[in-house]
């Protein structure tokens, strides 16, 4: 898997992350094993290949709001194994209002400048299924459904600590960082190229 942004634009998505959240971040990870530098790692994996689009021309706490991707299942062409497959499994089990909420906040995010859209997208009918910087997945509604219902991922505190979470539910079962970052994205080569990107990350967030 090659690495979704460069060693540079990994330092400068670094840099942005500590000088605006260094805080929350580091209170969020208080009495845990993991640091910021793994934090911004996976967020140099997840996101920031988005967000460093948008850090020159909007506010951060906007840049946050707007981290709802991943279209799979509802995009043309697309698939997806895991609940939802699609707009349509979510609705029959959660409601229209729920869905409709979660559609927005997607349309919210198309009606940012993208890399390859400078004048935005339309509005879309799709349900996205990666929530907050670090793509917390919809999947994981049925553990912490206050996450999407709330909005959660607007807050970085909360975008940590869901990710602590997840991280010390692999970790449970993993010898090393790698092992756990690895089974953080799941399982097969995908997910060893994944822990192979973050781990290059890491190293690239500990000089900064």
């Amino acid at each position: 898997m090659a690495l979704p942004i460069t060693e540079s634009q990994a330092r400068r998505a670094t840099v942005w992350l500590k000088t605006h959240f260094e805080q929350d971040i580091t209170a969020a990870l208080a009495n845990t094993p993991w640091t910021i530098d793994l934090v911004c790692a996976i967020a140099c994996q997840e996101t920031a290949y988005k967000w460093l689009y948008w850090i020159n021309t909007h506010q951060p706490d906007i840049i946050l709001q707007r981290c709802v991707l991943d279209a799979s299942g509802d995009f043309p062409g697309t698939s997806r194994k895991a609940f939802p497959k699609n707009r349509t499994a979510f609705e029959a089990k959660y409601g229209p209002a729920l869905t409709n909420m979660l559609i927005e906040e997607g349309n919210k995010q198309r009606a940012m400048p993208q890399p390859d859209a400078p004048n935005r997208y339309k509005p879309a009918k799709y349900l996205y299924k990666g929530y907050g910087l670090f793509q917390n997945d919809l999947q994981n509604i049925t553990d912490n459904p206050s996450f999407f219902e709330n909005r959660q991922w607007y807050n970085m505190g909360d975008c940590v600590k869901q990710l602590v979470v997840e991280l010390e539910r692999k970790a449970a079962h993993a010898s090393d960082l790698r092992t756990t970052v690895r089974m953080y994205n799941g399982s097969g080569q995908r997910a060893e190229n994944y822990a192979d990107n973050v781990m290059q990350f890491h190293e690239i967030a500990k000089m900064v």
